[in-house]
């Protein structure tokens, strides 16, 4: 250990270098990790339909009764603690968040990448942007 601790006294450059690349290597899995990836209506539908990708509805249990995404679960963010064993059966399917805040979005997301869903998702936009673009929903 004094062998590190006299390299690291000898060598001011090398020493500060490696603590800017830790700290950038930190700040880059940090942002990656906090960063959710969004996709149009048409990229969610691409996803579903080939890689079986599973649509969660975020939105209060009263909204999602007057229309949501045909298969799509429902799953608001107050009773996510309560779904995570439900959802555990896709696990290695890519999760698709509909309907929440980006707030919710990301609580969410984080709750599912600690239980160890990989692939999490948003829909950009929501269902607006869902009923803008007049795909079909269902009640």
């Amino acid at each position: 250990m004094d062998r590190y601790l006299s390299f690291f006294k000898q060598q001011p450059l090398l020493t500060g270098a490696l603590l800017v690349i830790l700290v950038l290597f930190v700040l880059n899995e940090w942002r990656h990790y906090m960063r959710l990836p969004r996709l149009d209506p048409h990229q969610l539908i691409s996803l579903v339909n080939r890689f079986g990708a599973v649509v969660l509805d975020a939105r209060a249990s009263t909204q999602f009764a007057k229309g949501h995404i045909l298969g799509a679960i429902n799953v608001p963010l107050e009773s996510l603690g309560k779904s995570l064993k439900k959802l555990n059966q896709y696990k290695q399917k890519p999760i698709i968040l509909v309907g929440a805040t980006s707030q919710a979005n990301t609580q969410i997301s984080q709750q599912l990448n600690k239980q160890g869903f990989l692939q999490v998702y948003a829909l950009a936009g929501g269902m607006e942007a869902w009923l803008s673009e007049g795909l079909p929903v269902t009640s």
